[in-house]
């Protein structure tokens, strides 16, 4: 099955040939468009000249930085970017000796592969998991267990991410899904700001201290709140306090040992 992530015949065709291609445009996808960043191979191989891990991993990290962070760039953050590619080469000539598709070929399950993925260089679970359904959805590696190890993203039909992308409409159903997310995690996040300002509030107004006596926030709720709570002086009714007549000869205050308003014990 061709892969069609970016639009651009050619770049899909660097994609489809070069198991590195698709790896490292799998790692540039975050905080840039899909189709962008799977392009990001291509234009790597057009000013470096090969897309060969132990190559890339040798290169001056400055001039592989300025050959990505020409317009257009490899991605949003180019030298970044570049630094990280350059690591994942070297990953792959490390411990795979420059064989991408050993990643995959070798892997004993789903599990293992998952594992292997999440070992890379600007890989982490979710980026993992994405990989792994992309293998088993268009390139037919499917090892035991390969489902379980995408997770949600394995399902058919899904549309979570560039794993389901096959043509322009998918693209946009794929698009539409992550604006969603992302809209959803902001609003989320609203509330919870929302509701942070309220316990403040709460907690200032039952002026809490701590044993320390300076006042704090809640920093959790449930127990936390309580426990702040436990160290609030509870205000006294007007009149408990009733004033106790000296007995003749008593001292006062300020004569006690010890006490703050003068003595000895000051000094």
């Amino acid at each position: 099955m061709a892969l069609n992530l970016t639009g651009d015949p050619k770049a899909d065709a660097v994609l489809d040939e070069n198991p590195f291609a698709l790896l490292a445009g799998m790692m540039l996808d975050q905080q840039f468009p899909m189709e962008r960043a799977f392009a990001g191979p291509a234009k790597v191989l057009e000013r470096f000249g090969s897309l060969d891990p132990a190559e890339i991993a040798v290169a001056d990290p400055d001039e592989f930085a300025a050959l990505c962070s020409v317009p257009p760039a490899i991605h949003r953050f180019p030298g970044s970017m570049a630094a990280r590619l350059q690591a994942l080469a070297a990953h792959v000539v490390d411990v795979y000796e420059g064989r991408t598709e050993r990643l995959w070929e070798e892997a004993a399950d789903g599990r293992d592969l998952l594992k292997r993925i999440g070992a890379l260089p600007g890989f982490g679970k979710q980026k993992a998991q994405i990989f792994v359904a992309l293998l088993g959805k268009q390139r037919g590696v499917r090892p035991d267990g390969w489902e379980a190890a995408a997770g949600a993203y394995a399902e058919p039909g899904s549309f979570r991410s560039v794993a389901d992308v096959v043509d322009g409409p998918s693209l946009e159903r794929v698009r539409a899904f992550k604006k969603e997310q992302k809209a959803s995690a902001r609003r989320s996040s609203t509330r919870g700001v929302r509701l942070g300002k309220r316990w403040r509030r709460a907690t200032m107004t039952r002026a809490a201290l701590d044993d320390s006596g300076l006042c704090r926030a809640p920093q959790h709720f449930g127990r936390e709140v309580v426990r702040v709570f436990e160290h609030v002086p509870q205000a006294v009714p007007r009149g408990a306090h009733t004033s106790r007549r000296r007995r003749p000869g008593q001292a006062g205050q300020g004569s006690r040992p010890g006490s703050r308003r003068g003595g000895p014990s000051d000094q």
